[in-house]
């Protein structure tokens, strides 16, 4: 069995959201786009730990951008063949083995009374139920974002002790049996041996003439110092987590690695909860929220490769970590994100199309091109040296970047094509930066402008991405369609072009980067390259280009700020405004 798909229809920040999920899946997207509400929706009719009293409707639950009274939560099962879910959900299965657990709530729009039904059964012949009765056989075992890491390991800790008694064999009860009465008398040797240490009898002493002081009645009490346990078996109950490094033991510290514990815990509880000598009567969905957290990245993606690949069920995680996102099965990859006021996944979530993708995508990713996963708009620019002054430039004008949850990523080159894919297949808008290559067509008096030739061709490729709206329409450009046929006279006809294309975020440069910053900036270049035309200053700056710029920047970024306004501006100012609305 396991979570086909899951429909959110007025629920929370999700208007009408369909999600497809698949064995395993991630779920990825920035803060507050209702990464934890979608968990909840699913929490609601699957989790057990979740009281009959957190299914009554709030007013908080129901959409918050639009008036409604009205919310549903619609979650698809498949291939449930399993005794357990068969015996009971019985009547309410398909032939093939689907079924719909529905979760609708109401309000009075006069009484604001609220109401809940619970509903199962094929999705044109759903029935309601008179509980959550299922949940003894079918379970959402869940790991909050928001988690007491200690509380967790010792809450965690003592349940995997216990689930592991109970796994005994008879032949190792009776050993155990031996084994803690050894245990017993050893503590008792233990406890004997530490009141005999000079400075605990000492401090033992002073602290019970301090308590006599406050209370007769507890006179004749003697608090003592000890292991922790009168006896093995409570003794063993209080087991701390140590870390042994060549035969000597120390405390394990540290958040990272309290987090790696507390989710091997959870992890290794499950294991043994699935084994052969416990309770088959039950399938269970695992969901982790935010594994990351703590971690530096390799340990990053090994926990989400461990979580994925151990648990040998359906596994739902959540994640802020580029690094794993960047690692995780394309085909499982589940982004959510705001289309005006509302929640929605990307092509349905786990999508053929995204898969496609990202392994077209192939070598190029990485952790950088995975931080645009999140992005709310992504600027794509041709090389290292226009990534570099772009994120200068930035800081510069006052376009706050991290702020604005925009990405900067170099194509290197100008294969923008497999990007603009990428990112049009994971519904995040993008704008475009490319140079204005101009070259002259051999033995005729023509010129092929192939910077605009691209700029159209990115245009009418990705028009869903850049049309916003906008008031120019991209048909204007027909009568360019073979820019080679654009005559050096006339230029004025690109420059048009160019105009037009901006509008619909493809910032075609006058030239290129250096010739246009020479232009734009050219006291504070002259001064820096020591030249005194622009030919020679450009020949300083290409010569070495990505290492030029880093240099120049070092130097001089506070003197970008004088580029507000201009042109080469213009990529930022348009992805600040498509975050903006």
């Amino acid at each position: 069995m396991r979570i086909a798909s899951v429909r959110l229809q007025g629920f929370r920040n999700f208007r009408d959201a369909f999600v497809n999920f698949n064995e395993k899946s991630l779920v990825i997207g920035y803060n507050d786009v209702g990464k934890t509400n979608l968990v909840y929706a699913l929490r609601l009719l699957l989790d057990r730990t979740l009281p009959e009293s957190a299914l009554e409707p709030r007013d908080s639950d129901f959409y918050v951008h639009q008036p409604t009274n009205t919310f549903s939560i619609d979650i698809h099962l498949v291939d449930v063949v399993e005794d357990c879910l068969v015996s009971r959900f019985g009547e309410y299965l398909t032939d093939e083995g689907d079924l719909h657990l529905v979760y609708e709530a109401s309000r009075d729009p006069v009484s604001e009374r609220k109401r809940y039904e619970v509903k199962a059964g094929p999705a044109d012949a759903l029935e309601t139920l008179s509980g959550r009765f299922y949940l003894k056989y079918l379970n959402l075992r869940v790991v909050e974002g928001k988690r007491d890491l200690l509380r967790f390991i010792r809450r965690e800790r003592r349940a995997l002790l216990e689930e592991a008694k109970e796994a005994r064999t008879v032949d190792q009860r009776e050993e155990d049996v031996q084994l803690l009465k050894e245990v017993d008398k050893r503590l008792k040797e233990a406890n004997a041996a530490i009141m005999k240490l000079n400075y605990v009898g000492s401090a033992t002493n002073t602290l019970n003439v301090e308590l006599s002081k406050l209370s007769y009645r507890h006179a004749s009490h003697q608090l003592v110092f000890g292991t922790g346990g009168t006896d093995s078996a409570e003794f063993v109950e209080n087991l701390e987590l140590l870390s042994r490094v060549q035969n000597s033991t120390i405390a394990v510290g540290g958040d990272g690695r309290h987090n790696q514990i507390q989710l091997a815990l959870w992890t290794a509880r499950n294991q043994i909860a699935a084994g052969e000598q416990a309770d088959p009567e039950e399938v269970s969905v695992y969901c982790i929220e935010e594994p990351e957290a703590h971690l530096h990245p390799h340990q990053q993606r090994k926990l989400a490769a461990y979580l994925a690949n151990t648990l040998g069920s359906q596994v739902i995680l959540t994640t802020h970590s580029a690094q794993i996102a960047s690692e995780f099965p394309p085909e499982s990859l589940i982004r959510l994100y705001q289309n005006d006021l509302e929640t929605v996944a990307a092509a349905a979530g786990c999508s053929d199309l995204i898969q496609a993708e990202v392994v077209r995508f192939g070598f190029r990713m990485s952790i950088l091109p995975a931080e645009a996963f999140f992005a709310s708009a992504v600027l794509l620019v041709e090389g290292p040296s226009e990534l570099l002054f772009y994120r200068a430039l930035a800081r510069a004008i006052g376009i706050d970047l991290d702020r604005m949850n925009v990405s900067i990523l170099s194509v290197d080159g100008v294969g923008f094509d497999v990007y603009c894919n990428l990112l049009t297949a994971l519904s995040i808008p993008f704008s475009v930066r490319t140079d204005n290559d101009v070259f002259k067509i051999p033995n005729v008096n023509a010129y092929h402008y192939a910077g605009i030739e691209r700029a159209l061709e990115l245009a009418k490729r990705y028009r869903r991405n850049f049309d916003h709206g906008r008031v120019v329409d991209l048909d204007l450009l027909q009568g360019f369609d073979d820019p080679q046929q654009i005559p050096d006279p006339n230029r004025r006809a690109a420059e048009t072009m160019r105009s037009l294309l901006a509008e619909y975020g493809v910032f075609v440069a006058q030239q290129d980067l250096e010739n246009d910053l020479c232009s734009a900036h050219a006291p504070v270049i002259f001064e820096y390259t020591r030249t005194q035309t622009h030919d020679a200053a450009v020949r300083r700056m290409q010569g070495a280009k990505a290492n030029f710029m880093f240099s120049f920047l070092r130097m001089k970024a506070e003197t970008l700020a004088d580029l507000a306004g201009s042109h080469l501006a213009a990529p930022l100012v348009y992805c600040q405004e498509l975050v903006q609305g």
